[in-house]
């Protein structure tokens, strides 16, 4: 354990909002008519930066439901794919992050949360302090997420996040769903 957090304190650990706002950025200056599946970086080499957005919009929307200067760093182990990181007086405070994602209707019509969930249940069993966030790339309302049951899982908490508005500017976070399921509604990072 030493040694894990030895790696996690050298790691640079990025502000979300400024993370999201280059992103923005980016996706105003393409020009028209660019290939969907590279807007939406979803070509092998764009992967990382589509999950790098995706953990960049979990760690924002955890800041304001916390009320803490959360940050992240990507770096990828057995079980996670990013940390987060935020500060208590001197001391730091680490959370590894599994992200996953429920793909789009138009992607995978027959793919699931309940699905998913019971798949990671499969692979992840075994206690961890780990964090699930999955990304609902197909909006999600709370009543909807509250019927889903979460099966018994090794990770500590269980998120979801999506985007609530067409325009891309309002999003939600949804969690914990292993304990109570709350929401928290948040404008896209504008600057």
């Amino acid at each position: 354990m030493n040694e894990r957090l030895n790696n996690w304190r050298s790691l640079i650990f990025h502000d979300p909002a400024h993370v999201l706002r280059e992103f923005r950025k980016l996706e105003l200056s393409l020009p028209p008519g660019v290939d969907p599946i590279v807007a939406q970086l979803r070509t092998p080499g764009l992967k990382e930066h589509r999950e790098g957005r995706e953990a960049a919009l979990f760690t924002y929307g955890m800041s304001l439901a916390s009320g803490k200067d959360i940050r992240f760093a990507h770096t990828e182990a057995e079980d996670y794919d990013f940390v987060t990181c935020w500060k208590d007086g001197d001391t730091a405070n680490f959370t590894p992050v599994q992200l996953k994602e429920l793909v789009s209707a138009e992607r995978n019509p027959s793919a699931s949360l309940p699905d998913l969930l019971a798949s990671l249940a499969l692979k992840y069993p075994t206690p961890s302090s780990t964090v699930l966030a999955v990304y609902l790339n197909r909006g999600a309302k709370v009543d909807e997420l509250m019927a889903v049951r979460v099966p018994s899982m090794g990770f500590a908490e269980v998120w979801y996040f999506c985007c609530v508005s067409p325009d891309a500017e309002r999003w939600a976070i949804f969690g914990d769903a292993k304990t109570q399921l709350k929401q928290l509604v948040f404008d896209y990072p504008r600057g």
